[in-house]
């Protein structure tokens, strides 16, 4: 039953987002704007794999779009567990009750980023399949009302520098069987 309701408490939010963009409201990214990014996932709660990801997901972002150009923000549910990670960034809290969290934090970005690698899991849990559906479709609207060649022009350079790292750690790779 709890998951019924967060469900339908989190499609809500989702329609009245939807809604809001129909009739104008919004803010939308303009080019030579800083493009803020909402890094969403589980963070801070001891688990050293998951922080370390979202710090590299950062990193690459950043190094890719260029520093001066973005302004990045990261859930945690604990900040003192996260200290020392996510340096430049800004840190929110995830609270157990997310859904007014998601509604407010979310519209304060211009997207969204998911960054929890179990969410591709099969025992996943609905709670948290819940926030990153209910964080990922609230911020559909906004990145729609950009202009579609900038983005194209954005995954294309992320799709570049991700093929390079890739190719990179693989010949790393087979360096090291030989």
């Amino acid at each position: 039953m709890t998951d019924f309701l967060l469900v339908a408490w989190v499609s809500a939010l989702i329609e009245i987002t939807r809604f809001g963009w129909m009739f104008g409201l919004g803010e939308r990214w303009t080019p030579g704007e800083k493009l803020k990014l909402l890094f969403a996932g589980y963070n801070g709660t001891r688990n050293t794999g998951s922080d370390v990801r979202v710090q590299e997901m950062l990193r690459q972002v950043r190094h890719v779009l260029g520093a001066d150009h973005v302004d990045f923000s990261v859930m945690t549910q604990n900040f003192e567990r996260t200290k020392g990670y996510f340096e430049g960034t800004r840190q929110v809290h995830l609270p157990d009750v997310y859904p007014p969290f998601l509604f407010r934090e979310v519209r304060q970005n211009h997207g969204v980023i998911a960054c929890e690698g179990s969410m591709f899991k099969s025992k996943f849990a609905n709670a948290l399949t819940t926030m990153m559906i209910g964080s990922l479709k609230t911020s559909f609207p906004s990145l729609m009302a950009a202009r579609p060649a900038t983005w194209t022009g954005l995954f294309n350079r992320c799709a570049r520098v991700t093929s390079t790292i890739l190719w990179s750690s693989l010949e790393t790779w087979n360096r090291k069987r030989s």
